[in-house]
């Protein structure tokens, strides 16, 4: 992507924007992690990937974003 002075972006507004939801089988394939380690938590105390608490899972407490 090459780089845009501010002075010279686009001028295009947008004329719309179209919201939809998933259906049943779409959230199915997306809501899917495999879980392949079976340690939840490294040496630091760190999420392991593939664990239980694996980030792509969401956040694991009220602090986590």
């Amino acid at each position: 992507m090459a780089n845009v002075r501010p002075d010279e972006a686009a001028s295009e507004e947008v004329d719309s924007i179209r919201f939809s939801f998933y259906n049943e089988d779409e959230i199915k394939r997306i809501s899917v992690k495999q879980i392949t380690k079976s340690d939840s938590l490294d040496a630091k105390n760190c999420p392991v990937p593939g664990g239980l608490l694996d980030p792509a899972l969401g956040p694991t407490n009220d602090t986590d974003t």
